[in-house]
């Protein structure tokens, strides 16, 4: 099991941070908040720290035309238009992408890159295909991943997700770097139907022995653990925590809901300092916590209100939690991996029962909204699913 950052607005000096401290194994750089002489500078650093090195080349809305996105090298002379962006002006930008992630950042693993779609269709199936087949030729000495950003209409439609797959798991790559929008925009998804197809694809792209990066992960994510994957990525603010393929666009500069924000492990919640502060007032100081460097000065005060505790210190603490979570699922065979899944579901849903009975308001980014779907997805998955479950531990035995 792996943990990596996933890259956002200000986490050069958090990367650092991290990194020297184990508290996470890699970082994915981007182009989206970075210009190529900042990602240079960067990219050596990490590497002389020791940290598995991933380059997303965010090609997920093609016309873009943000400028930071427009100003690395391989997006020279591209004019994209499905119509004219035949097979060797992709093959020739593919070539240019890997080169640059080679050649100047030098990273650890190679990420091919993929457009976002709600829809499969005959251009978008030709371009991957292309893309990866471009990318093999190389003959590289590092892994390989193809880039795989879906919406919510292609993981609902399970026949056109079934048909994709088949597509992909015959791509010449060490593995997948899958990014998913979920429904409405939510981020939690609430639908266990379509937790339940992407725990399916999930497994049936590592029964074919492709490695799996997640990308924009959050604490739902912890699920899909049960299906292989074992490396999952997140970041500081929301926009690195869900994945919106809009804000590859030029229009939008936002990060999602600013403000301070406090994640309650135990509960897989977030809930706003004010709201700690009038439970602190009431009594409720044994519901939180447990306490770690980043946030002992708040859940240790008597007054957490009165604790400078700011973006910085709530992003490292949900970084730092959510990467020591991920880790502890890791173990020896499946069910006892399963078995820890359900501990920690089970936890939530009584954290957040002793919090409802002492009065305390969850707010807006409790899990309770989507607790019971994301256990209903886990259990269907594992009933229907588990010889193939057990096919994936044979595999890794054996490798």
């Amino acid at each position: 099991m792996k943990f990596l950052l996933q890259q956002g607005w200000g986490m050069l000096g958090l990367d650092i941070e991290f990194i020297r401290a184990d508290f996470a194994s890699g970082v994915i750089l981007s182009p989206r908040v970075y210009t190529p002489e900042q990602l240079e500078r960067h990219s050596s650093e990490m590497r002389g720290l020791g940290a598995t090195l991933l380059f997303d080349p965010q090609f997920y809305e093609p016309r873009t035309e943000r400028e930071k996105l427009l100003s690395y090298p391989y997006w020279d002379g591209l004019d994209f238009d499905t119509a004219t962006f035949d097979a060797s002006r992709l093959s020739q930008f593919c070539e240019n992408v890997i080169e640059y992630q080679v050649n100047t950042l030098n990273v650890s693993h190679g990420v091919i890159p993929g457009r976002y779609t709600n829809s499969i269709n005959e251009e978008w199936l030709e371009m991957h295909h292309e893309f990866a087949e471009t990318a093999a030729s190389l003959n590289l000495d590092i892994p390989l991943y193809a880039s795989i950003a879906l919406g919510p209409d292609v993981i609902y439609n399970q026949e056109a997700l079934y048909n994709l797959l088949d597509e992909i798991t015959g791509y010449p790559v060490d593995g997948i770097y899958f990014v998913f929008r979920p429904p409405q925009d939510r981020f939690f998804v609430r639908d266990e139907g379509f937790l339940y197809n992407l725990l399916d694809a999930f497994l049936s792209l590592r029964l074919q022995k492709k490695d799996l990066i997640l990308g924009y992960a959050n604490q739902q994510s912890l699920i899909f653990a049960t299906a292989g994957v074992a490396k999952i990525a997140s970041g500081n603010f929301r926009n690195t925590r869900h994945f919106n393929p809009e804000i590859f666009d030029e229009q939008d500069e936002s990060v999602m809901q600013r403000g301070i924000w406090y994640y309650h492990p135990r509960s897989l919640s977030e809930f706003r300092v004010d709201s700690l502060r009038l439970a602190y007032r009431r009594g409720l100081r044994d519901l939180f916590g447990p306490t770690c460097d980043y946030c002992r000065e708040l859940i240790d005060a008597q007054d957490p209100g009165s604790v400078r505790w700011g973006e910085r210190e709530a992003f490292r603490h949900f970084l730092y939690e959510l990467n020591r979570q991920w880790l502890e699922l890791d173990a020896e065979n499946h069910s006892e991996l399963i078995d820890r899944l359900r501990n920690v579901f089970s936890e939530a849903t009584t954290s957040m029962n002793e919090l409802r009975s002492r009065a305390f308001v969850l707010g807006e980014r409790a899990f309770a909204e989507c607790l019971d779907c994301t256990i209903g997805a886990l259990e269907a998955f594992v009933e229907d699913r588990k010889d193939d479950i057990e096919r994936i531990e044979t595999q890794e035995d054996t490798n």
